[in-house]
């Protein structure tokens, strides 16, 4: 009999590494037999897709989530309907934590090994999870360095494979005509505000005025908006248009879907906190990271335990120490935020050191190759558990 994989992914970059696996596990074994949720790029991989996870439900927020709990259950019977008429010989599981999670106890009731892939940050966030996932997978699957003695602490199976990122920037090539294209001329400053709506509309606001700000003290020709999609490009161009009515906003070109050369291309990037931070590093970019939250969560971030780490910006948190200047606030203030801005436009020593650091965090995350070595975990599991 082939051996079936059943993938669950939640969010785009999920998707984007999930579809990558699914193109490794095949390279392994061409009749592998794969099935389950996701987005767009892994329907396209041809598995057999049973619902677009991204596309419904990539929410953010307690509310979002309260009231999509209807569909949350209808998501989780349509993955275990199928998971027990068809017995897979392992479950992957992309990020997503709060529905994974919830699944796996469904995977460990049937004794269906369970491998967690791009784990979630909880040495970040939520620390009390370890016991769950400790009860819960059978292999972590992790893409930082400084996961592995976490979960080693703890006694979960647990191996590095890198960043799956890399394999997908790997293809990357930079088009020499982007800012001709454009019309984007001279030093860019190129804004990345995310790609849900709640995170584009508390920080794309906070952006266009640090724009205006920045402008004010320096000559800065061209200023670029990068989106991955163009699911939000209304909600943005209102936002824009709202800011015009606020502020003195030069000319600001929306790029969608070529992020990567409005990052290349870019003096200086304002980036909300996320994946966008990581890739901008690995790109080379100087970058400021801002992230406007609710004053509940400044509660929970400042009062409690909940966070664990140090830094919430990708590329200090992989360094161990602040390589770029981040600002985490419920009232960005000017004070606080320009002189980091205004360092690194300029030429100076911050600049400098900035570029130099973040030249070792691709390093740091070793070369592209995450989803063979990640597959090839996958495959000894499968190879190594036989059917109960």
């Amino acid at each position: 009999m082939p051996k079936r994989v059943f993938i669950i992914a939640g969010e785009a970059s999920g998707d984007v590494y999930g579809a990558q696996l699914i193109r490794s596990l095949r390279n392994i074994d061409p009749g592998i037999e794969v099935a389950g949720l996701g987005g767009d790029l892994m329907a396209a991989t041809g598995i057999t897709f049973l619902y677009n996870l991204v596309r419904e439900f990539a929410v953010m927020g307690l509310l979002p989530v309260i009231l999509g709990i209807p569909k949350v259950m209808r998501f989780l019977e349509i993955c275990v309907d199928y998971i027990d008429a068809h017995r897979p010989d392992v479950v992957v599981l992309i990020d997503y934590p709060g529905f994974n999670l919830y699944f796996a106890t469904y995977t460990k009731k049937r004794n269906i090994p369970t491998v967690y892939y791009v784990t979630p940050q909880i040495w970040a966030w939520a620390p009390w999870r370890i016991k769950k996932i400790k009860r819960l997978m059978s292999k972590m699957l992790v893409i930082f360095p400084f996961e592995v003695p976490f979960y080693e602490k703890a006694g979960i199976p647990v191996a590095y494979v890198g960043h799956p990122l890399l394999d997908h920037m790997s293809l990357f090539q930079p088009d020499a005509s982007f800012a001709k294209r454009q019309n984007l001329n001279g030093r860019m400053l190129t804004l990345l505000p995310g790609s849900r709506r709640a995170i584009i509309r508390g920080n794309l606001p906070v952006m266009l005025w640090l724009t205006q700000e920045l402008c004010q003290q320096e000559s800065v020709p061209a200023v670029c908006l990068a989106l991955g999609s163009d699911k939000y490009l209304s909600l943005v161009e209102e936002i824009v248009e709202q800011g015009r009515r606020c502020w003195q906003l030069p000319e600001i070109r929306v790029v969608v879907q070529d992020t990567y050369n409005a990052i290349h291309h870019a003096h200086l990037a304002i980036v909300t906190s996320g994946t966008s931070t990581l890739e901008t590093a690995i790109l080379g970019r100087p970058m400021v990271i801002i992230y406007r939250i609710k004053g509940y969560h400044k509660f929970l971030v400042e009062l409690t335990s909940f966070l664990k780490c140090q830094f919430f910006g990708l590329p200090n948190i992989v360094s161990g120490r602040q390589v770029v200047p981040e600002h985490l606030a419920v009232r960005p203030q000017a004070a606080h935020i320009m002189p980091d801005l205004l360092s690194l436009w300029r030429d100076t020593p911050a600049r400098r050191t900035c570029l130099q650091d973040i030249a070792g965090i691709r390093e740091a995350l070793q070369q592209p190759g995450a989803s063979d070595k990640a597959a090839m975990a996958i495959w000894q599991l499968i190879t190594a558990s036989p059917k109960t």
